[in-house]
């Protein structure tokens, strides 16, 4: 959400990917301005996916199954005395494995803390922990490692995305076809823009699709053409070229 996070998840095995937020340029229309004017999404009754839903994909790399990932909704969770949705993004794969706790404000789906536990074949576990200010565009970073611990800040000139929380927000609020967006994260930043429809084959079947990218190109995201707007695929375009095809999808 690592879809890019499952590619910063990925990006961080290469990478992860994702996105939004903030134009710095008279000619992009930014996705949202400073988090207090931001409008709202849809209640929650409203989204078009519910508590529960869990999306699970094949991960291939260069074509080869090489492992799974699992990104779920959970819905309204209480952390620091307030209501976020909470989201959770497991990937395994056969060297490495990455389970993130997301949680993201309901109005926005801009991500407020994130919680990391990565694992390597050879190396020691990590704990990542990331707190964001939105109104600061700062994220402070804490990385506990056996021998390098590290904690440190960074800021940013807009609100910080999550890439695990990009399609969640499009799936709340359908973008505008060809419309480019300023997306930021922490330490990478470009364009997106939702791109005219196109056919996909997934296991699921023969889907028509929106199709997701962003400039300079780090990713493609492949959105069902329907009410729900699921993820069905996800590339990465990082050295290590991932890709993500849905499986199934649960709910409950």
């Amino acid at each position: 959400m690592r879809i890019l996070s499952i590619i910063v998840a990925l990006l961080t095995i290469g990478g992860a990917v994702l996105l939004f937020v903030y134009s710095e340029a008279s000619d992009i229309k930014p996705a949202f301005p400073e988090c207090e004017e931001i409008p709202a999404v849809k209640a929650e009754e409203r989204l078009p996916f519910n508590p529960g839903e869990k999306l699970i994909y094949n991960v291939y790399y260069k074509m080869i199954r090489v492992g799974k990932s699992v990104l779920t909704f959970h819905g309204d969770k209480i952390i620091d005395g307030q209501s976020f949705y909470h989201i959770t993004f497991e990937t395994n794969l056969h060297a490495f494995s990455d389970f993130e706790d997301i949680y993201a404000y309901k109005e926005t789906f801009l991500p407020y803390k994130v919680f990391r536990h990565v694992k390597r074949i050879g190396a020691f576990p990590t704990e990542i922990e990331e707190e964001y200010d939105q109104k600061a565009f700062t994220v402070r970073i804490k990385k506990k490692e056996k021998f390098f611990p590290r904690d440190f800040t960074i800021k940013r000139s807009g609100p910080i995305y999550n890439a695990i929380l990009l399609p969640y927000c499009y799936r709340a609020n359908p973008g505008v076809i060809n419309e480019k967006f300023k997306v930021i994260l922490p330490t990478k930043e470009f364009d997106v823009t939702l791109k005219k429809e196109e056919m996909l084959r997934t296991p699921l079947g023969r889907c028509d699709t929106y199709v997701l990218t962003g400039a300079p190109s780090k990713f493609t995201f492949w959105l069902a053409k329907d009410e729900k707007m699921t993820p069905l695929k996800i590339k990465s375009h990082t050295r290590l070229d991932y890709t993500f095809i849905i499986k199934a999808v649960e709910e409950k």
